[in-house]
């Protein structure tokens, strides 16, 4: 029994002894109605007890009522704000970030309460008109609303975690469907040097090529010579890159009949990772980054014949080949390799002896390795063209590649809305420079 209910029965019975002495007296003859003085005295007694214990029960009242409005006012707390870094929410009150990213999609179109509820509980500010993610290797880091180098409003990082158990697997479900369709579509990022930066500022590297020194012998007592190195630098920018606007009908996002949280981050991926590869091939180094083929030397190998009836022939890759410094030659495997397109290399799979029999073997499926190198097939080098440098071969981790790790996902609401469309694009930042132009060597197609 708690003490509020104690209470109230002890004045119930205080209350009933106080009534019975009056009603005994009732009771006598009128000239006897009136309480003697000891029953006087004793129902005064019960009066200010009663009284008394009536003070303390408004009391406990008042502070049950506060309890209940406190407890009320922490679950309203719990269910709508970020809960303190550290602290562990049960798992059936978890909320959902692809829904609560969905939300942020949908806004205004056909959002519950709920769902606007379980957005809040992940942090997710619906007005923010961007979503910046920021990541490394190692998955999430950082998810702000807005831009997060402007409004460094932080979602969740309780919700940032890829440990634990499914349910904890939170925005890097979200970021990896955009990072599996960069590294799609940016196959070269695969070969170079990926240098991670938490900023845009400009990043000098240091570039040098000692390839051609040697040290020296020495007579007893003899000089040492100076033989300086050739020391320059490069300078790593961070070139903005823009998928283009996505525009998406309220219906499909309304209907989910596809998890958008998914595949609009592919689509924005697949846009920026075909971006970077094609300028990480063949950049011009104005506005975007610097390709290899841009900046890579020129072998002196040239196919023969012309642009439009060239003559192939498997010397062309094993001069080109040899046309590298042997010490970029014994570069790790998965850096090291001829770079071309599939419509020229098929052609040069199909070259035949005299005996008409296949110099490669038809039947083994792809590129596979030239002189023991492999081949890395990319349709953003050229397959033909007047003097175009239509393969390479060298050392590709040579080649660094920056990648700013934030991006930048925008909801645009207004600029197709009369046409019942919402608009989504994605910014990212990167640069890439060959820092030694001798590790990487080009042929070139027919001049004419």
């Amino acid at each position: 029994m708690n003490e509020l209910q104690r209470i109230k029965e002890t004045r119930a019975t205080l209350l009933a002894s106080a009534k019975e002495i009056l009603n005994r007296a009732k009771g006598r003859p009128e000239a006897e109605q009136d309480l003697t003085a000891e029953e006087a005295a004793k129902v005064d007694e019960i009066y200010a007890e009663y009284d008394k214990l009536g003070n303390k029960l408004g009391t406990l009242e008042r502070q049950s009522t506060l309890e209940r409005a406190e407890a009320q006012l922490a679950e309203a707390t719990r269910r709508t704000s970020p809960a303190r870094p550290g602290a562990v929410l049960e798992e059936m009150n978890r909320p959902d970030i692809g829904e609560g990213v969905r939300t942020w999609f949908l806004r205004s179109h056909g959002v519950t309460a709920e769902q606007q509820l379980n957005a809040q509980r992940c942090g997710i500010d619906l007005s923010a008109q961007a979503i910046t993610i920021r990541y490394n290797r190692d998955g999430v880091t950082g998810v702000y609303n807005g831009e997060g180098r402007d409004h460094p409003r932080e979602i969740r990082r309780d919700l940032l975690t890829t440990t634990g158990s499914s349910a904890m697997t939170q925005w890097k479900e979200f970021t990896s469907a955009f990072d599996m369709a960069l590294q799609f579509r940016g196959q070269f990022q695969q070969l170079c040097t990926v240098v991670p930066t938490a900023s845009g500022v400009d990043l000098p590297v240091p570039k040098v090529d000692d390839t051609a020194n040697r040290g020296r012998w020495l007579a007893e007592g003899g000089t040492v010579v100076n033989t300086d190195p050739t020391l320059a630098s490069v300078t790593l920018k961070a070139f903005k890159a823009s998928s283009d606007k996505v525009p998406i009908t309220i219906e499909a996002l309304q209907d989910d009949q596809v998890s958008m949280n998914m595949l609009l981050p592919m689509i924005l991926g697949e846009r920026i990772g075909g971006l970077f590869n094609l300028a990480g091939v063949k950049g011009a180094g104005t506005t975007e980054p610097t390709g290899v083929l841009t900046e890579a030397s020129a072998s002196g190998v040239v196919i023969s014949g012309t642009v439009a009836a060239p003559t192939l022939s498997w010397d062309n890759f094993l001069d080109l080949k040899a046309s590298v410094d042997p010490a970029y030659r014994a570069a790790p495997a998965a850096k090291r390799g001829f770079l071309v397109s599939d419509t020229l290399f098929q052609k040069y799979r199909k070259l035949k002896d005299t005996q008409t029999r296949y110099f490669a073997d038809p039947f083994v499926s792809g590129p596979g390795t030239v002189d023991g190198e492999p081949v890395y097939l990319n349709n953003d080098v050229p397959a033909t063209g007047a003097n175009a440098k239509v393969a390479a071969y060298g050392d590709f981790s040579r080649y660094w590649w920056r990648n700013v790790m934030e991006v930048t996902f925008y909801r645009l609401d207004q600029i197709a809305i009369l046409d019942g469309k919402i608009v989504f694009l994605a910014f990212a930042r990167a640069d890439g420079r060959l820092l030694n132009t001798s590790a990487v060597k080009t042929m070139a197609a027919p001049a004419t």
